[in-house]
């Protein structure tokens, strides 16, 4: 399943199925236009009540993420829309005060601006690599119909995930080593296996 959720986490199970959806549109595992599982189906799935899943797409459809289309289906937003201006100031209230919370953290973690740096970086980059790759593949997918109903096959598309994988590896690995050649050994590189 393309989403999960983590009923003892800190974070109410709502807000984890907002962000959830968020990071896959990102990543381009969800794609403008298309269907979403119902409420109840995906409340089913995660095995969580309707009204907590109900809530999350409620919020969604307010901040112009997803789209209800009464009797087809909710759907992600095709044209994704930042909102009114009061809708736009409150939403990067939120996100200064997140960015704020996690640059205290990391400075209780010790870490410099250059290491706050470079995770920022790592993250963006695995998210624009992500997307990237969905794209491509996607792409791959569509070339690899076509080349098969004329009788040949492809290999792009493992090669482009290939890549796009060994990019990630060694941009992470050198942005690593240049955070531990500053002394401090940040966290993220201890648990990235984990992940």
């Amino acid at each position: 399943m393309w989403l999960r959720v983590d009923v003892h986490a800190n974070r109410p199970i709502y807000q984890q199925i907002i962000d959830g959806i968020k990071e896959q549109i990102v990543r381009g595992i969800l794609q403008p236009g298309q269907r979403l599982l119902t409420v109840r189906e995906l409340a089913t799935t995660l095995s969580l009540n309707h009204n907590t899943v109900a809530k999350a797409y409620q919020i969604l459809e307010r901040e112009r993420v997803i789209t209800l289309v009464r009797g087809r289906g909710t759907y992600v937003a095709v044209t994704p829309d930042a909102g009114d201006l009061q809708d736009i100031e409150r939403r990067t209230d939120e996100l200064r005060e997140a960015l704020r919370m996690w640059m205290v953290q990391a400075h209780h973690l010790q870490w410099s601006d250059a290491q706050m740096m470079s995770l920022f970086k790592q993250l963006a980059g695995e998210l624009r690599v992500t997307a990237t790759a969905t794209a491509a593949e996607t792409e791959t997918e569509t070339e690899t119909e076509t080349e098969t109903e004329s009788g040949t096959e492809t290999e792009t598309e493992t090669e482009t995930e290939a890549e796009a994988e060994a990019e990630a590896e060694a941009e992470a690995e050198a942005e690593a080593e240049a955070a531990m050649s500053s002394g401090v050994e940040p966290q993220w590189v201890k648990g990235s296996d984990e992940q």
